[in-house]
């Protein structure tokens, strides 16, 4: 049942959620599933016509910038948005050990951010927010979309010549772009060889209270046949955008050598999307921009720099040999989450060329699934797959169960 209240306002919540309307602490799921609706204005957003920047209206209890997000970053465990952070790093350790190429860029906004306008919400213009933190956030698919747009952008650039009569060019004809993006061919497809990741801000961001305002209202929909003349009256329309300032962390990973070769024409294709083009929306008009920042935390003003982790072997064998166990060690999983993951771990030590390093990852895999000797014990005895297939790769390759 939908509930009303005394304040002609409307919830689209069945009324016994009402009462953790001032308990939410998740800024996202607050606005899209908490926000109050209004009667008397055809049931438009509670506050929407009132934002004012942080200033709280006179009648109004909330107000969805200076209460509920500030409210909500007062009371965002220090350790939620680390932990989204830790967990990425994690991972790209583990494929680093392997000696997989990975890309961890920081990259701070210079204008206003603005991403999933199309998404449902209650305002006319949508964000999208992370499901677990309540933030903004870019999600993966976004971001491999910008740099792949990029990434064409600049071989039309570089090579103008192939582009006749502004024809269009078939994607085998461009360099690089199916190795590293897939192909988008329905009957050949294939996976690109590389993977993005979700987008981050380091901490929480700030929100601003931004406002388009369309003056030919009537024109776009149809309805004047004066043409888009200055004679209506604008309805200005708010939403909410990161402001800029903000510090992102790109992430992400190669699947294949051949992916790799084209690690430069990538790297200017990040370069074209974060301080050219844009991400998210409404970047025709000048949003979504951000300056790449070096190891300094200072914007990179040499274009084409790249922030990686170095894959060129050391010349000590043994020390890299060390680093690599110790990065394996990093990206293991924790030992609840072991029996689902058993397979992954398993491949990337069947993957290595160097026996002795092969032996000391079974090995360490070995140490952490035997440390709850009973746990594990148990598991054998009831023979569970991930104990089977543990014991086997620790038998193949000489280490001792």
């Amino acid at each position: 049942m939908i509930q009303a209240n005394p304040e002609n306002k409307l919830s689209p919540l069945p009324g016994y959620l009402e009462s953790y309307r001032d308990k939410i602490t998740n800024f996202g799921l607050y606005f899209q599933k908490f926000a109050q609706y209004q009667k008397k204005s055809n049931f438009k957003l509670d506050t929407q016509h009132n934002w004012d920047n942080g200033k709280k209206g006179k009648d109004k209890k909330w107000s969805l910038i200076s209460n509920q997000f500030e409210h909500y970053k007062k009371h965002l465990s220090s350790t939620t948005l680390t932990k989204k952070h830790e967990n990425q790093h994690q991972y790209l350790s583990a494929f680093s050990g392997l000696g997989v190429k990975i890309v961890e860029l920081s990259s701070e906004t210079s204008t206003r951010f603005l991403t999933g306008i199309g998404e449902t919400t209650p305002t006319e213009v949508g964000m999208v927010f992370d499901r677990n933190t309540g933030l903004p956030y870019i999600p993966a698919s976004s971001v491999k979309g910008a740099v792949r747009y990029a990434y064409c952008v600049n071989f039309a650039r570089k090579y103008p010549e192939k582009i006749k009569n502004g024809e269009s060019v078939d994607e085998k004809d461009i360099d690089g772009l199916i190795e590293l993006f897939g192909s988008l061919d329905t009957k050949n497809s294939s996976r690109g060889g590389f993977a993005f990741m979700d987008v981050y801000s380091e901490k929480p961001p700030e929100i601003a209270i931004d406002i388009m305002n369309p003056h030919y209202a009537k024109y776009y929909k149809g309805e004047s046949n004066d043409g888009p003349v200055e004679t209506e009256e604008p309805v200005p329309i708010k939403f909410l955008a990161v402001e800029k300032g903000s510090v992102f962390k790109f992430r992400g990973f190669f699947l294949s050598k051949e992916a790799e070769s084209y690690w430069d024409q990538l790297n200017e294709a990040f370069f074209t999307a974060l301080t050219e083009l844009g991400l998210g929306a409404k970047t025709a008009v000048g949003y979504g921009r951000f300056e790449i920042l070096g190891d300094d935390g200072e914007p990179e003003v040499k274009k084409g720099k790249k922030e990686t982790t170095a894959t060129t072997p050391p010349l000590n064998p043994e020390k890299q040999r060390q680093e690599r166990l110790s990065q394996f060690s990093d990206g293991l999983p924790k030992l609840q989450y072991l029996s689902g993951q058993i397979d992954s771990v398993i491949e990337k030590i069947q993957a290595q060329e160097d026996e002795t390093l092969k032996r000391e990852m079974a090995a360490e895999l070995l140490a952490l699934a035997s440390s709850d000797k009973k746990g594990f014990k148990k598991a054998r005895n009831k023979n569970k797959r991930w104990t089977k297939k543990l014991v086997r790769l620790c038998r193949e390759i000489g280490v001792e169960v």
